[in-house]
């Protein structure tokens, strides 16, 4: 059983114990966010069913990625720009997925 919640503005497939790293928001470390999502329940004979779910992650850390460097040139002109850029990132652990009985 997989869920898919919406955060930050994308879509992401989740499980129980997967981490994910998300763009950053508003919550401070060790804090508990719930998210609402859409989980597809597999039955014994093969048919999907969908159920409302809520997802319940714990936030890890907030880290920055990698450096990206921006470089613009214009040729015969000696113009020459340099940036770098490092986005922050909130990785979550997810820890619990409650599917409700209710249907989608």
């Amino acid at each position: 059983m997989y869920t898919v919640i919406h955060a930050c503005g994308r879509q992401h497939k989740v499980v129980n114990g997967k981490k994910l790293y998300l763009e950053r928001m508003a919550h401070d470390k060790g804090a508990r966010v719930e998210f609402p999502g859409v989980s597809f329940v597999e039955s014994e004979d093969g048919s999907v069913k969908i159920k409302k779910s809520t997802v319940i992650a714990v936030v890890l850390d907030e880290i920055r990625s990698d450096k990206v460097i921006v470089f613009k040139k214009q040729r015969r002109h000696n113009h020459r720009r340099k940036k770098g850029h490092r986005q922050i990132k909130l990785p979550v652990l997810i820890e619990q997925v409650v599917v409700c009985d209710g249907a989608a």
